[in-house]
């Protein structure tokens, strides 16, 4: 069991930007459900002195993992271990330190997924995307983790485990504890281990780029792919042309679209015969065409197009904190 408390003044003052900085003494790493525990427990007797802070990668974008005073920082990055793998129910088990694309990776040899992708994923861990109810780009079709989480292992701030790591999926027995931890941030407990439901891996994707002339347009295409689209619909992301524009400024990408246009949807297909979703999109793109509801559109023929034009909607946010570009609060919303 590793406690070692590791004096540093580095990366964990640091966000992602230059700005906010704070003042962290250093980190204080783990490998055990029981490290953590004792390491909460004398945060919690030396309180006047101390107080802890989770820490997982940093990767949000209004600083808020920054220490502000002398926090100490409670690192997950040890405990990075898959517990278990139930390939008929698609279950696994893992510690909070997993890193999501590393789950992902390793899924797909078994021919499933996780029901949970973001931009972020080659550094986020599972633990803080538990712990932010993290919404993802595959939330239209496998819903929120508050569904597709089946159990929670964690660390209270007295240092009392919680284990309620069940993996049953209908279970309707008592209290459903882990609702409480999911979204919390980190105030009521630390998360150490997490049970979740991962689906099959679909056999066919595909993805289409399409430009609108106004947020009205976004909202009945997304409508018209939910009517036609059914149950192949995986995703629907929308930008607007600013944003697509400081994408294409910052960083080494290129438009999926030959013309400029104020709205973008990607919508993405995920099925099990390639022919017959092919179809259902084509159908769906003709009939938003005719309509008048795009002006321009693509399809990416292989799965390297596809990867292309993902990375312009994945990399927004880098590109927008690169640019020094804040979020503004708009009522666009579609779903």
């Amino acid at each position: 069991m590793s406690t070692g408390f590791t004096m540093f003044e580095g990366r964990v003052n640091f966000y992602c930007a230059p700005v906010p900085r704070g003042r962290c003494p250093g980190s204080w790493p783990t490998v055990t459900t029981g490290g953590y525990a004792m390491i909460v427990s004398n945060c919690e007797v030396y309180a006047r002195d101390y107080a802890g802070w989770q820490w997982c990668l940093k990767e949000g974008t209004l600083g808020g993992s920054v220490p502000v005073f002398d926090e100490i920082i409670l690192s997950t990055s040890l405990m990075d271990k898959v517990i278990s793998l139930d390939q008929t129910s698609g279950v696994l088990v893992c510690q909070s330190g997993c890193v999501l694309e590393t789950l992902s990776n390793m899924l797909e040899e078994k021919g499933l997924i996780m029901p949970l992708d973001l931009g972020a994923k080659g550094s986020c861990q599972i633990g803080g995307n538990v712990s932010t109810n993290a919404g993802g780009l595959r939330l239209l079709r496998y819903g929120s983790l508050h569904g597709t989480v089946l159990g929670l292992e964690v660390v209270l701030a007295d240092g009392t485990v919680l284990n309620a790591l069940s993996t049953l999926r209908k279970d309707n027995t008592g209290y459903d504890m882990k609702q409480l931890f999911i979204g919390s941030e980190g105030t009521l407990g630390v998360v150490t281990a997490v049970s979740i439901l991962t689906p099959p891996l679909p056999n066919s994707t595909n993805v289409a780029f399409v430009g609108c002339a106004g947020f009205t347009e976004v909202r009945e295409v997304y409508t018209k792919a939910k009517t036609m689209l059914g149950e192949i619909l995986s995703a629907v992301e929308f930008m607007d042309g600013e944003v697509l524009d400081i994408v294409l400024t910052q960083l080494p990408l290129h438009s999926p679209l030959s013309s400029s246009h104020p709205f973008y949807v990607l919508v993405e297909t995920s099925g099990s015969h390639d022919q017959h979703d092919k179809e259902k999109l084509d159908g769906f793109l003709e009939e938003v065409m005719s309509k008048g509801l795009i002006e321009d559109g693509t399809v990416a023929p292989d799965i390297s197009k596809q990867r292309a034009i993902w990375a312009v909607r994945e990399m927004a946010a880098e590109a927008l904190v690169r640019a020094g570009v804040t979020y503004t609060v708009r009522e666009h919303s579609l779903y």
